[in-house]
């Protein structure tokens, strides 16, 4: 009877602890003066944002009401949602050596593979060094003549220069010294299909182009389907 009350009020009292460290967890942003909204408890904003329709159009009435700097919690993991593009010109690059590196699942963890987007710093560094070459300015443009063409690349055009969106404002690579590596490449590929398509066809409107698109989200937006016809060019 003593040893079942004993282990009763133990399991109480370690119960009660965790959920006073729980509880506590929840405490990180409000200590810190950094605004966001309420969690539920143990969840925290993770069923909210994934039980969304759009959880793009969630996180973007959250930083209308909340900044563009405010926190989230993943389970009890404190996450900052960040919209500031100077603050990420912060991180990502001016003071890369406080935040180098990623997060990375608990499966990969279980994993031997590290490829270079989750590698811890001493391992992103060496296989940096290793790869960075292949996809330097100079090397693509040995890959084919036509990435040299049609202008004189040594030849100056301001317009080619020509920008008005902060560097920032569009992550699709990431920023800074741990950006996708390919990222010049897949740059490369995606402007000589365009100019090969823009060349040979005229991108019209389709019958049922609408200005709405269904969106699906789930590692990136994109629209369900585009309505557009080609149309041979003389």
């Amino acid at each position: 009877m003593f040893l079942t009350a004993l282990l009763l009020a133990g399991l109480i009292a370690l119960l009660t602890a965790y959920f006073v460290t729980l509880k506590s967890r929840y405490d990180y942003f409000r200590l810190r003066g950094i605004p966001g909204p309420s969690p539920l408890f143990f969840f925290g904003h993770y069923r909210t944002i994934w039980s969304a329709k759009f959880y793009s159009r969630l996180l973007q009435s959250w930083t209308q009401q909340y900044g563009p700097i405010y926190g989230l919690y993943e389970g009890t993991r404190p996450l900052y949602v960040v919209s500031d593009v100077d603050f990420l010109q912060e991180v990502f690059i001016k003071q890369f050596s406080c935040f180098h590196s990623h997060r990375f699942s608990f499966l990969l963890r279980m994993s031997d593979a590290r490829p270079l987007i989750s590698a811890d710093v001493r391992r992103w560094r060496q296989q940096r060094h290793v790869i960075n070459p292949t996809f330097s300015p100079v090397k693509l443009k040995l890959m084919t003549p036509e990435i040299l063409g049609p202008d004189d690349p040594n030849q100056f055009l301001p317009e080619r220069h020509a920008t008005e969106r902060h560097p920032l404002a569009y992550l699709a690579f990431g920023a800074g010294p741990r950006a996708c590596i390919g990222m010049r490449f897949a740059l490369m590929e995606m402007k000589m299909c365009l100019a090969h398509l823009l060349r040979n066809y005229t991108v019209l409107p389709g019958e049922h182009l609408e200005e709405g698109f269904k969106l699906h989200e789930i590692f990136v937006i994109q629209p369900d389907a585009i309505y557009i016809k080609l149309e041979k060019r003389c």
